[in-house]
């Protein structure tokens, strides 16, 4: 084996020389061949280009001529596998390894390893424990995050609390208990603790929580109404809505606040209405018709018009027992009427003929919107308590609200406060101070005074993005009080009709109650002013300065809730 490899050798050599020996050669040649041209004719200096080009195809030449030599190796097939070039190990055939089977165990037992902890990692990613606490350092604790189970819907925060699991039950709506340790207390809770949560409907905090903000529950859709026990010192709720414990900040509404007074006032989630609804998902038109069959009904029943026998859905009912849901199916007036006629003596109605009028569709499309106005009256409409000088931010954003009433004490709106508020058509300010709040459930009493339809006179600064996107606003009244106004205040408040794709609709207008001049003085956010600017279609909002506050007529205190 030692003699192949040195005649191998000595081969790779002397190919090696002999392709030197053939560039030396082309070299003498390309200088002889310039000596006898140089002798035939005066010599003439080669550009410097020239001498590139000569020296190009020296090399050219040469490659080709060691192509045309190629050395080849001549191994024999059966040694080929054993060859060795130096430098390299020689290759390990048909030997035997050292350890084998113990290394093969322990490279399988690390892919295994590897492949658990792979898994469980991405579970732990997926599945992270319900409640994450930090502990500060007067000894309580911070609910960082609440990762639902994906069935709690009620949540009390109070003390620590953990989810205990119970083996051996697949159900995951009942495999599981929520166990609080009440040793251990809870003072605050982190931003954005509940972001996002898409189940959680009905919030309770504990008697010691001391620090909370609108961002801890940010984007809860399906929250209703936040609790705040009666012995908190720091906050308290009215009707729902949190509070800071003197009533001066409104720190949260939550966003489906309006089916907490849909519950409160025995207005149904969902109706019957050309297929089953929500009532948040139906244009006006179509409530006014279903709230108005119910009132109409309501009407029949107080007037003591009460059959004995109603027929729906194949089953035969008391008009009294009909629920609100089964009130929305009956049949039209003009049906319904065949199912009273036997009672219009006994109700003192007179005729068949007077039941007809009574039944009069007029009737029912008055009785509709009377209580199509009660509604938005009652789950639509919002006071904010006289006492109030600040919304936090994003205070009230993503709220269903048509018409929100601020004092004339209000001082500051922050930033996000009314974001995407999509129903909000007006903020009227009132000056009147009777708002009084006994306790944490009383509702105020108001006594209105005078109603603008405007900002109030008190307000001084307005955070950026405070009313973006809010495109059912009808109008926009800045008072002379207001030094500072966030970027992108009324962003998208203004948008084209899409009927005819050239009307602007929305904030198509500024009043300013401050001249031109004295306005420049006023601190503004790029961008703050609503602004119709899409693909080729751009259009800034008309301003008029100098504007006089417009007022509204309040509405009766009785006629509020």
């Amino acid at each position: 084996m030692d003699d192949f490899e040195k005649t191998s050798n000595d081969e790779l050599n002397t190919g090696l020389d002999e392709v030197k020996q053939v560039e030396q050669d082309l070299a003498d040649a390309v200088v002889a061949a310039e000596e006898g041209a140089a002798a035939a004719e005066p010599a003439k200096p080669l550009t410097r280009k020239e001498q590139k080009a000569a020296e190009k195809a020296a090399r050219k030449e040469a490659r080709k001529h060691a192509e045309e030599d190629e050395i080849v190796l001549d191994i024999p097939e059966s040694e080929i596998w054993t060859y060795r070039v130096e430098g390299l190990a020689a290759p390990h055939i048909n030997k035997p390894y050292k350890n084998f089977k113990m290394k093969k165990v322990l490279f399988v037992a690390i892919i295994v390893v590897a492949i658990a902890l792979s898994v469980f990692f991405s579970i732990r990613a997926v599945q992270k424990e319900p409640f994450e606490y930090t502990k500060l350092e007067d000894g309580t604790y911070r609910l960082d995050k609440f990762s639902n189970t994906g069935f709690i819907t009620d949540l009390t925060i109070e003390n620590v609390a953990d989810v205990v699991y119970e083996p051996g039950n697949p159900d995951p709506a009942t495999n599981f208990t929520v166990e609080v340790d009440n040793t251990a207390v809870v003072t605050a809770i982190r931003d954005y603790a509940l972001n996002c949560d898409e189940k959680i409907v009905h919030l309770t905090i504990g008697k010691d929580i001391q620090s909370v903000t609108s961002k801890s529950f940010y984007s809860c859709w399906w929250l209703r109404d936040i609790q705040v026990d009666e012995a908190n010192t720091a906050y308290c709720d009215l009707d729902g809505v949190l509070y800071t414990k003197d009533m001066t900040t409104l720190v949260s509404m939550p966003v489906y606040y309006q089916q907490y007074l849909r519950d409160k006032y025995g207005y149904p989630e969902q109706c019957v209405y050309n297929g089953n609804k929500r009532l948040d998902d139906i244009g006006d038109d179509e409530l006014k018709t279903v709230l108005g069959r119910n009132a109409f009904v309501k009407y029949l029943l107080e007037k003591g018009v009460q059959p004995e026998e109603v027929q729906l859905n194949g089953e035969t009912k008391a008009l009294a027992d009909l629920s609100f849901e089964e009130l929305g199916e009956l049949l039209t007036p003009t049906v319904l009427a065949e199912h009273l006629r036997g009672c219009c003596e006994q109700a003192g109605l007179g005729k068949a003929d007077d039941l007809r009028k009574l039944l009069d569709p007029d009737l029912q499309a008055l009785l509709g919107e009377a209580e199509f106005e009660k509604y938005i009256r009652l789950c639509f409409t919002y006071v904010v308590p006289s006492t109030v000088t600040k919304i936090d931010d994003l205070g009230m954003n993503y709220n269903k609200m048509r018409y929100i009433y601020l004092p004339e004490t209000l001082e500051y709106i922050g930033t996000l406060a009314f974001f995407k508020a999509p129903r909000l058509e007006h903020v009227y300010a009132y000056t009147g101070s009777g708002a009084v709040v006994t306790s944490a459930t009383t509702n105020p009493q108001y006594d209105f005074g005078t109603v603008y339809d405007s900002l109030p006179a008190s307000l001084t600064f307005i955070g950026s993005d405070a009313f973006s996107y809010d495109q059912a606003l009808a109008g926009l009244y800045i008072p002379a009080s207001v030094e500072s106004i966030g970027h992108h205040c009324w962003w998208e408040a203004v948008y084209i009709d899409k009927n005819d794709g050239k009307q602007l609709k929305g904030v198509t207008e500024i009043h300013i109650e401050r001249s031109e001049a004295d306005f420049a003085a006023v601190t503004c956010g790029k961008q703050w002013m609503p602004e119709y600017d899409h693909m080729l279609f751009k259009k800034k909002v008309p301003v008029v300065y100098g504007v006089e506050r417009p007022l509204k007529d309040a509405p009766a205190t009785s006629d509020l809730p």
